[in-house]
C-alpha cells in the first residue's frame, strides 16, 4: 500500500505538476479533479467530489471554491487552486481559503499552487494562529506520500489529518530554532573553541585561527566541480552519493559560488530561474532595474547555467507584465531568452545581455 502512495505522488501528481506549469487555472481544475476521482478513488456520479461548489451569500448565489471533497454526504475539505506561478502561503490566497471554510463550516482546507498547504482549521483559533504544513512538489517527498494516503476517499480521517499537520508543523518550527544556532557564526566558533581548548590548544592560538576564518553554513555541501591536486574528493564518498549529487538541481546557492569558481561575481541583485521545459519563470522586485542587475537561468537537464547581466536603467516598469497583486515583475523566459507575455503584448529580447555560459555536466554539485 505504501508503494502504491509512492508511485501516485511521484508517477502522477510530480509528473503532472511539471509537465502542466504554465498552463492556466482552468485546466489545473480539470487536472486535479482526475486525480482525485481517478486515483484518489472518489465517484463524482456519487457526490464524493463537487466542482465550483455555489452559495448563497446574502441574497446572491455565488461560486466560493473550486472543488469540495465529501464523505458520508457531507463537506470534508476545501480544495483552491491557484498556477504554479503562485506561491501557496502567500497571505491573500490563504485567507480565501480560510474564508471559505468559515462558509462552510468544515476545518480542512488544501491550497494547491507552487507546493501543498495543508491546514485543519481550529475553530479556537485566530486566523493569524492557525497551523499549517507545505509539501514541497518534489520526488519520493516522504509528507508528499502520507498526503496521499490520508486523501484517499476511503482513508478520509479527520482526526488522523489533523494529528499528521500538528505533528509536522511542530517539527518543522523545532528545525527553524535549531537552524538559528547552524547560522549563527559565534555559536560555531564557541564550540569548536571549546573542543580545541580540551584538546591542549590555548585562547590564542584559537583566536588567531579564527581572525582568519570565517564560517559559513550552507542547505547543501557543495563539492568542487573538477578535482584538483589541492582539492581532492575524498575517496570514501560513496558512488551513489555522487551520483545524486549530480542529478540534483542546481540550487541558486550553488549557481552562485559556480559563477565564483569562472571569475564571475553575483552582485546581491541577481535573480535565479530553473528551466521547467517551456520556460524560465521569475517574479523580480522593480528596484532591481534601478541597479546592475544580474539573471542566473539554469537548464538542469542540459547542465548549463546562461549568466545574464542587465546594466542598471536599462529598462523601465513599462517594459515588462507586473504581479498585481505583489506589484513584481514576472519573467518568462523562454529557451532563445525572450520575456514573451503575448497576451500582454509584451516580448523583450534579453539575449544581448549573456555575459556567460557555464557547462557543469561532468561536475558534481
Amino acid at each position: 500500500m505504501e508503494e502504491d502512495n509512492k508511485q501516485i505522488w511521484n508517477n502522477i501528481i510530480i509528473n503532472c505538476f511539471n509537465e502542466n506549469k504554465g498552463t492556466e487555472e482552468f485546466a489545473i481544475q480539470t487536472l486535479w479533479e482526475n486525480i482525485f476521482i481517478e486515483y484518489l478513488n472518489y465517484k463524482k456520479l456519487e457526490d464524493d467530489i463537487i466542482s465550483h461548489k455555489e452559495m448563497m451569500i446574502g441574497s446572491t448565489k455565488k461560486i466560493i471554491t473550486d472543488i469540495v471533497l465529501r464523505k458520508d454526504n457531507k463537506d470534508f475539505a476545501v480544495v483552491e487552486l491557484k498556477k504554479e506561478c503562485f506561491d501557496a502561503c502567500d497571505k491573500k490566497h490563504f485567507e480565501q481559503l480560510l474564508s471559505y471554510l468559515k462558509l462552510l463550516k468544515i476545518p480542512i482546507g488544501i491550497l494547491i499552487a507552487n507546493k501543498i498547504n495543508l491546514i485543519v482549521y481550529d475553530y479556537n483559533k485566530d486566523d493569524e494562529d492557525q497551523q499549517s504544513i507545505q509539501i514541497e512538489f518534489d520526488k519520493d517527498n516522504p509528507l508528499g506520500e502520507k498526503f496521499v494516503n490520508l486523501f484517499k476517499k476511503e482513508n478520509l480521517n479527520e482526526a488522523k489529518i489533523k494529528d499528521f499537520v500538528n505533528e509536522n508543523y511542530k517539527i518543522e518550527k523545532n528545525k527553524q530554532e535549531l537552524e538559528k544556532f547552524i547560522n549563527d557564526e559565534q555559536f560555531i566558533k564557541s564550540i569548536l573553541a571549546n573542543y580545541f581548548k580540551e584538546n591542549g590548544y590555548n585562547q590564542t592560538t584559537i583566536d588567531l585561527l579564527f581572525n582568519d576564518y570565517k564560517i559559513i553554513t550552507t542547505h547543501k555541501v557543495i563539492l568542487p566541480l573538477t578535482p584538483t591536486p589541492s582539492t581532492k574528493l575524498s575517496p570514501k564518498l560513496p558512488t551513489h552519493t555522487l551520483k545524486k549529487s549530480i542529478s540534483h538541481k542546481l540550487s541558486k546557492e550553488n549557481a552562485i559560488v559556480l559563477c565564483e569558481k569562472h571569475n564571475i561575481s553575483i552582485p546581491v541583485y541577481n535573480t535565479f530561474a530553473n528551466y521547467n521545459g517551456k520556460i524560465y519563470p521569475a517574479n523580480v522586485k522593480l528596484d532591481y532595474l534601478n541597479h546592475d542587475w544580474f539573471i542566473l537561468l539554469n537548464n538542469n537537464e542540459e547542465k548549463k547555467l546562461h549568466i545574464l547581466k542587465i546594466p542598471a536603467n536599462t529598462f523601465c516598469q513599462a517594459n515588462f507584465y507586473i504581479r498585481p497583486d505583489k506589484n513584481l515583475i514576472v519573467l518568462a523566459f523562454d529557451s532563445d531568452f525572450v520575456d514573451n507575455h503575448p497576451f500582454y503584448e509584451i516580448d523583450n529580447d534579453f539575449s544581448k545581455y549573456i555575459v556567460g555560459e557555464i557547462d557543469y555536466s561532468k561536475g558534481v554539485l
